[in-house]
Formats: structure tokens, C-alpha cells, sequence
């Protein structure tokens, strides 16, 4: 092959190696939960899978018992997380549809999106075993994300559903929204560098005035 056609192909192959690895993928810009409570029709800024719906009044997500395949309905979202983050805050129903025991569970994870590591931050049984306990206070869960402050991340919501399951578990979401631990203030650094900028603008503004 012709060594000049080689170089020309170079950037091709290594665009197509490293999306095989992973190492391509499109990292968010969005700061913040976008439509965490659901104002947007459609789901909108959401991804899903399974059986997961807009609820008929608007206003917030339902995910109900996916009978097929894996048996797990999910709602996700990427985005970075603000610096100074502290808590993920979200309101939960969870119905277990009354049929027979089982082990269905709504679960929360967050993957980091550099090294795509992910953590289980939060589940919920429907034998009514909270993971971290006390996380919730009636519908109201709070979550400690501050080890992922300033991060990009996928945020998922999951209900999987036991296979002896005879009843129809449901879940809604509403509220989902992540709580700052200061204001964002400037390092003093970034803060001392626009000072110095601001004056060595004014100062050369002055000499460019002298005869």
C-alpha cells in the first residue's frame, strides 16, 4: 500500500480503534439534572428502557414491571455532576402491586463516565429493606454524591421485576434534584487572576492615553 494513503487512513483507523474501546464516547456538557422534575413533556432530557412511561398528568416518571427480556425497566441521564454537590434528592413511590412475595426492586446507580465504574447508591425491596437505611423520609430519599462532585456521570433509575412475580410493581419518580453544599464561589486563585487581569487592562487602558 501506498505509504502516503497510509498516513491519509491513519486518523480513520485510530477514530474507529478507539470507539471499539470505548474511549470515544461522547462526554455530557449539561451541568446539573436537566427536567428532574418533569415539567418537559415527553420525558425529555431522559433515556429509558423497558417500561417506562410519562405519567398521564405530567409531572413526573413511571417505570412498571418489564416481563420481558431482562425483566428490568430503566430511566437514565448523563450529565456532570456541579462542583460543591452534596445531596441527590428525589421523590418515590414505590407499589408493589400486591400479588405474591417476591423480590422486586427499585434501585439507583451512578457510573462514573472516565472509567465507566459504577455504584449502587440506593435500593428498595418490596420487602421494604432500604439500602442505606434511613435514607428516606416517607416518599423523600436523600443521597450523599459529594465523592462524585464535579464529575461526569450516568444516573439511573431501575425497577427490576422477580420473574415469580404475580402482581405489577410500579415506581414513580418526581423531584430529582441535586443540592450544593456552599455557593459556587471562585478559588481565590481564579478570583486573584481576574483581579490582576481587571487591573492590568485598566493600567494599559491609562497608558495608551499619555502623550
Amino acid at each position: 500500500m501506498n505509504k502516503n494513503r497510509v498516513w491519509a487512513l491513519l486518523p480513520t483507523m485510530i477514530a474507529f480503534i478507539l470507539a471499539l474501546s470505548g474511549q470515544a464516547r461522547a462526554v455530557p456538557t449539561n451541568v446539573d439534572i436537566n427536567n428532574g422534575n418533569f415539567d418537559k413533556s415527553g420525558l425529555y432530557g431522559w433515556e429509558r428502557s423497558g417500561n417506562v412511561v410519562e405519567a398521564e398528568a405530567g409531572g413526573s416518571a413511571m417505570l412498571f414491571e418489564n416481563i420481558t427480556g431482562n425483566r428490568i425497566s430503566s430511566l437514565w441521564q448523563e450529565f456532570i455532576i456541579p462542583d460543591n454537590a452534596q445531596n441527590l434528592t428525589f421523590e418515590r413511590i414505590f407499589d408493589y402491586g400486591g400479588g405474591a412475595p417476591a423480590s422486586d426492586t427499585f434501585s439507583v446507580l451512578l457510573s462514573t463516565l472516565s472509567d465507566n465504574q459504577e455504584k449502587k447508591i440506593y435500593s428498595f425491596d418490596s420487602d421494604e429493606v432500604e439500602q442505606p437505611e434511613g435514607s428516606s423520609s416517607g416518599n423523600l430519599v436523600t443521597l450523599d454524591v459529594s465523592m462524585f462532585s464535579n464529575q461526569a456521570v450516568r444516573l439511573t433509575f431501575m425497577l427490576y421485576s422477580d420473574p415469580a412475580d404475580e402482581g405489577s410493581s410500579s415506581v414513580s419518580l418526581d423531584n430529582i434534584e441535586i443540592s450544593s453544599s456552599m455557593p459556587n464561589i471562585p478559588a481565590p486563585g481564579a478570583l486573584l487572576m481576574a483581579i490582576i487581569g481587571t487591573t492590568l487592562v485598566s493600567w494599559f487602558g491609562r497608558t495608551k492615553q499619555l502623550p
